[in-house]
């Protein structure tokens, strides 16, 4: 925790932070997080919250991808150009999982709580936590076609996002 302070103190002050020579990997995952955790408004935005919950159908992938779908393209374009980019990098930690231990479902439940929350916390959102870590496991798992799905709208192309 204090190298992330200290990670984090040394960009928040500007200065040029090599991450290459960081020998804990740990610390660089943690200010990752962290970044995300201290948004004002995280990644999968608070308006969307409900939209996210009623996306999940358990008992059906094909279902809950097509839901994913909606919700997606109602996110912010840059949002969802980083969330892409984040579910991408969290599918290949997972690819790695049997050295890491990191499996989509770990990496769901550590990343959840950061990119996808209420704007309150309640009794009901808590009760809800375990949908939204099979939510995003599944998007973790199944993040090309995401992409694939988003990408092929008019509107969602990131080379036009890169323009902006």
């Amino acid at each position: 925790a204090q190298r992330i302070e200290e990670l984090k103190n040394a960009y928040d002050r500007g200065e040029a932070v090599d991450f290459s020579s960081e020998p804990d990997v740990h610390a660089i995952a943690g200010l990752l997080k962290l970044y995300f955790r201290e948004l004002p408004d995280p990644l999968c935005v608070f308006e969307l919250y409900p939209s996210w919950i009623s996306s999940f159908v358990p008992n059906s992938t094909e279902e809950t991808k097509t839901r994913i779908k909606d919700v997606l393209n109602h996110l912010p374009p840059t949002n969802l150009l980083i969330l892409c980019n984040l579910l991408g990098l969290l599918s290949v930690i997972s690819s790695y999982s049997s050295i890491t231990k990191m499996t989509a479902s770990n990496l769901a439940i550590c990343w959840a709580p950061n990119i996808l929350k209420p704007k309150e916390e309640s009794i009901d959102s808590t009760l809800k936590f375990n949908h939204v870590n099979k939510l995003l496991k599944m998007m973790i798992e199944h993040v090309n076609k995401l992409e694939e799905m988003v990408i092929t709208e008019e509107s969602n192309n990131p080379e036009d996002w890169l323009r902006e």
